[in-house]
C-alpha cells in the first residue's frame, strides 16, 4: 500500500464540498484520488448485518447512483457498507472510504476490506 498524502484545508487540493461544513477536519490523510471528491456524494450506510433485502436492494441502488456518476461514501464496515463499496466498484463508480482507524493496512478495520 502506498504512503498516504496529507491534505491541509488551506491546500487547494483540499475538497470544495467537503470545506463547505459546519466543521470541515483540518487534515485528511489520503490514500488514492481526492477527485472522487469532487464529484456530487452521497452516503451510503446501515447495518452490519443486513437482511436478505438489504443485500439485494443496496447494490441496486447503488449501482445506479454510480452510473450516475454519484461517489459513494461510507465508512468500509462489514454489512451494508461493504456492499455499498463494491457496488459501486463494480459498476465502475468511484467510492470514498471514512476510515474510523488509521490509513495503515495494520490498522484498517475489517482486514478483508
Amino acid at each position: 500500500m502506498s504512503d498516504a498524502a496529507t491534505i491541509r484545508r488551506a491546500d487547494p487540493a483540499y475538497p470544495p464540498l467537503l470545506a463547505e461544513i459546519a466543521q470541515p477536519p483540518e487534515v485528511l490523510y489520503v490514500r488514492g484520488s481526492l477527485e472522487a471528491l469532487a464529484a456530487p456524494c452521497l452516503a451510503v450506510v446501515g447495518t452490519r448485518t443486513p437482511s436478505a433485502y438489504g443485500k439485494q436492494i443496496t447494490p441496486a441502488l447503488v449501482a445506479s447512483l454510480a452510473g450516475a456518476r454519484i461517489t459513494i461514501v461510507s465508512g468500509l464496515a462489514i454489512g451494508i457498507d461493504t456492499l455499498s463499496h463494491e457496488a459501486a466498484l463494480e459498476s465502475g463508480g468511484k467510492t470514498v472510504a471514512i476510515l474510523g482507524s488509521g490509513v495503515d493496512e495494520m490498522s484498517v478495520y475489517p482486514p478483508e476490506n
